[in-house]
């Protein structure tokens, strides 16, 4: 169990699970829930085109890589950068690796909660019905 804003991790691993079906022509996408060292843990795979070297450096910047990528001309580049965003204001990351031709894996992280800040989370979610 995580603490966490749930539409903004839904909209961040979402963002991941979107790309995959954009760029996976053949093959399939996986999504896993696993826990690991305190953190629950979400990957999201694809057997899809994969991303250069080059683009993943600047794949959180809020440069994007629309330049770096043609095929999305419908895109702002920014949708990973603020779910990278998203994450880190609540303690987590987004790592991606990636080969060219072979697919791409995101792995979502956040800190499991304690069972003092479960207890904190029902008592402020009653005080604010």
């Amino acid at each position: 169990m995580v603490l966490a804003d749930l539409e903004k991790v839904a909209e961040s691993i979402t963002n991941s699970i979107s790309n995959a079906i954009k760029y996976t022509k053949s093959g399939g996408i996986t999504v896993n829930l696993s826990r690991n060292n305190g953190m629950g843990i979400v990957i999201v795979t694809d057997t899809g085109d994969g991303m250069s070297p080059e683009m993943i450096q600047n794949l959180f910047s809020r440069s994007g890589v629309k330049k770096g990528n043609t095929s999305a001309e419908s895109s702002s580049g920014l949708g990973l950068f603020i779910a990278r965003q998203f994450m880190k204001l609540q303690k987590g990351d987004i790592t991606v690796s990636s080969e060219v031709g072979k697919g791409t894996t995101f792995t979502y992280t956040l800190e499991e909660a304690i069972q003092k800040d479960i207890e904190k989370a029902k008592i402020d979610s009653k005080a604010d019905l």
